[in-house]
């Protein structure tokens, strides 16, 4: 089940923005929501000659693909770069540090992937909308700048964070697995479909990372802008 998850598309992702950088995002809307929701790749020179002609490419590509499609896994990031430049394969090699930290999940981020439509299903028992603030979660906020993919960004404001947190928080992750109804989903038909029972630590694992995710938000008090593309 989870492998045709992945096949799928329809991607969320949610983004803290500080208190400095939503004044700049409220300044220049447009502008600022496609700097922070980009995932710009460095062209790859059509004849390299050194490492260091491909290296920003390689990296940039790698960070696309962790932050984008959820893959944090260096190795196989070194397996695509040696793909991408199969002459430079020994020196890729030797800057493995540098694309280890190029897939670390960025700690302002969060990457829900396909299971933020059952994780909010979860949270409110409805498709579409539900009750405040745990619609907010995934759904909340206002719409900001172009369209990212599915429409516009949402921006959701410093204080509806702290609600969403603080209602996240009353609900621990063991509860909300008990929430989980395969058929309860598919009949409502969350996205992605085919749900089954493998689904259930899935969902359970993107809801605790969603719940830290907005912990840290809070603390800051920081707005969080969320996507789907």
């Amino acid at each position: 089940m989870i492998a045709e998850i992945v096949a799928m598309s329809m991607i969320a992702h949610l983004k803290i923005v500080p208190p400095a950088q939503l004044a700049q995002l409220r300044k220049h809307p447009a502008a600022t929501v496609a700097k922070l929701t980009s995932g710009e790749i460095t062209p790859m020179p059509p004849t390299p000659k050194r490492y260091a002609d491909v290296r920003a490419s390689l990296l940039d590509t790698a960070r696309f693909a962790a932050r984008q499609m959820g893959i944090h896994d260096v190795e196989l990031a070194l397996q695509m770069a040696k793909e991408n430049a199969p002459q430079f394969a020994k020196e890729i090699d030797g800057d493995k540090p540098a694309f280890a930290e190029a897939v670390k999940g960025p700690g302002d981020e969060l990457l829900l992937a396909k299971a933020w439509h059952g994780v909010h299903y979860l949270l409110t028992g409805d498709a579409k909308a539900g009750p405040k603030p745990w619609s907010d979660a995934i759904m909340g906020g206002a719409a900001i700048g172009e369209d990212v993919g599915y429409g516009p960004a949402q921006l959701l404001e410093p204080a509806d964070v702290k609600r969403v947190a603080v209602a996240l928080q009353t609900l621990s992750p063991a509860a909300f697995r008990k929430r989980f109804d395969a058929h309860k989903l598919e009949a409502a038909q969350i996205y992605p479909s085919g749900w089954d029972d493998s689904a259930a630590e899935w969902l359970e694992s993107a809801y605790t990372e969603l719940r830290e995710f907005y912990k840290r938000a809070a603390a800051q008090n920081a707005a969080v802008l969320i996507w789907i593309n």
